[in-house]
């Protein structure tokens, strides 16, 4: 059923002969490998939750993966590595957006790249000693 309603909202944006409409495809997955291999293989995500989950978002951050979400997030910046849809009407425009002009795709992967970095294990250590190394100096 969901399935259904997003394509007849990507025919209602783009147009009946789209070929963006073929190429979508709503997968659900309820353990995290099944969810990681299949953001593995998408080039985008779009979760519509009230509240978008936060292993799916950390998940297409770390491989890169450009995101359409209903709320900006820590790992969503919107026109960087994805973009905030206030309207489900808006999604057939943002995929048409990324995915005929592949330049706006690889940007937003770039970027989703960069924002990945700021959670590396290793940044976040450098992070958590400056925060000690502060409430040292201030004592």
């Amino acid at each position: 059923e969901v399935e259904t309603q997003m394509k007849q909202i990507l025919i209602d944006n783009l147009g009946e002969g789209n070929p963006l409409i073929a190429r979508f495809e709503v997968t659900q997955r309820n353990d995290a490998l099944g969810i990681n291999r299949a953001i593995r293989e998408s080039i985008m995500l779009i979760d519509l939750a009230d509240k978008p989950d936060m292993f799916l978002g950390m998940t297409s951050l770390s491989l890169g993966i450009p995101q359409l979400l209903t709320q900006e997030t820590r790992f969503v910046r919107a026109d960087r590595n994805g973009q905030i849809i206030k309207n489900l009407n808006e999604i057939g425009s943002w995929l048409d957006y990324y995915l005929t002009d592949l330049s706006h795709l690889n940007e937003a992967k770039i970027e989703s790249y960069k924002l990945g970095n700021t959670y590396s294990a290793e940044r976040l250590k450098e992070m958590w000693v400056k925060v000690i190394e502060d409430i040292n100096r201030a004592d």
